[in-house]
């Protein structure tokens, strides 16, 4: 099993921007071959 973290600075985007460009990628998540799952994180405090 592999667990890949990613981190990102969300400099300038809102909150209903994070949720709408997660929502805009979440299908090409889905069809990477044996995928399990995809948790999306953010923390307002840190912009992360």
């Amino acid at each position: 099993m592999h667990v890949q973290i990613v981190n990102f600075n969300l400099k300038d985007m809102t909150d209903a921007g994070f949720r709408s460009m997660v929502n805009e990628v979440a299908p090409a998540f889905a069809s990477v071959p044996g995928l399990l799952g995809k948790i999306w994180l953010a923390d307002v405090g840190k912009n992360t």
